[in-house]
């Protein structure tokens, strides 16, 4: 709890006088200055950006957006999955669209960055977003090992709920 409360209140004093866009140019700045002194960004930043997520979904948003529409934030696109995982538990409709785009691109990191949002990082959540169905089929004879791999997971927590989609989308794995 202590960890959420001091997340939120640094999330606050980032945010406030800034953009959500001149904010994740913040946090993209501050990455790339630990990268360059050889401090552990990435891995240290994860917990904050979980909660920083959860604070700001629209910065999760316009993350994900940049990330799938140009070269933007290359340091910030080491937390895709997080950003998307939170668009997709807020039941952002825009979620299964990027999710969709990040799978049958090109790029492996954002390929695994989807396939973790919709399984690892779905948090508690039960509710199935319009075509997200048809993604976790997708996702069942993806090319990347990994992607298959993370629908499993997928099915696991959906498994908690609803038992027969769980069974439906276990049958499809290749």
């Amino acid at each position: 709890q202590d960890r959420v409360a001091t997340y939120k209140r640094v999330s606050k004093l980032i945010s406030r006088d800034r953009t959500d866009k001149q904010v994740l140019e913040h946090m993209e700045n501050r990455l790339h200055i630990q990268q360059l002194t050889g401090a552990n960004g990435v891995g240290s930043a994860r917990l904050f950006m979980f909660d920083f997520f959860a604070f700001s979904p629209s910065s999760a948003g316009i993350l994900v957006e940049s990330i799938t529409t140009s070269g933007a934030f290359p340091q910030l696109r080491f937390f895709a999955d997080v950003a998307l995982g939170t668009l997709a538990n807020k039941l952002d409709d825009r979620a299964i669209g990027f999710a969709t785009t990040m799978l049958t691109g090109t790029d492996e990191r954002l390929q695994i960055a989807a396939a973790n949002a919709l399984s690892w990082n779905r948090q508690g959540r039960t509710t199935m977003l319009p075509g997200e169905i048809d993604v976790l089929a997708m996702m069942a004879d993806h090319q990347n090992d990994y992607v298959r791999l993370a629908k499993g997971r997928a099915v696991y927590f959906i498994g908690m709920t609803d038992k027969a989609l769980a069974l439906d989308l276990l049958a499809e794995i290749k």
